[in-house]
């Protein structure tokens, strides 16, 4: 079984996200708020320095508030209740 290399703290500091225009100032805030550095970036994009497994999961956490869809929002709830 071929695995993707799980990528290394390093390679997640000034990492660049993609997030709509509309929502990242909102995205960036939240970040801040919870005490990652971000910033954005002249193209559209997110700058984002994860520094810490904490930090990851917290920006993944905020990335799929705003990313996810509808029916992935349920489908987590629904895993996260049952215990699936």
């Amino acid at each position: 079984m071929n695995r993707t290399p799980t990528p290394s703290l390093e390679t997640l500091q000034n990492l660049l996200i993609t997030v709509p225009l509309g929502d990242r100032w909102l995205v960036r805030d939240r970040l801040q708020e919870l005490d990652i550095p971000c910033q954005c970036e002249s193209d559209g994009s997110l700058r984002v320095d994860i520094t810490s497994p904490w930090a990851a999961i917290q920006v993944w956490s905020v990335l799929f508030r705003w990313k996810g869809s509808r029916q992935e929002h349920v489908n987590w709830l629904m895993r996260s209740w049952l215990g699936h």
